[in-house]
């Protein structure tokens, strides 16, 4: 039977933290914009061996991107 996991943040470890800028690309000017700045954060579960990859908006403190990798 496959153990399921509850709480993903209670397992992981943190590999890598920086401070960052978030850009998106407009298809119709042709540029990149700023989307936001943040914390990002590489996580790391050992027991299921996944990646997430996480940034958070230092201004409202909500998640702006996630990477599972």
């Amino acid at each position: 039977m496959v153990e399921r996991v509850t709480d993903f943040t209670a397992a992981v470890k943190v590999v890598f933290t920086a401070c960052v800028k978030l850009f998106r690309f407009v298809k119709e000017t042709k540029e990149n914009r700023e989307h936001g700045v943040g914390d990002l954060r590489i996580l790391r579960n050992p027991k299921i061996n996944c990646r997430l990859i996480v940034m958070n908006s230092e201004q409202v403190r909500e998640d702006q991107s996630h990477l599972n990798a």
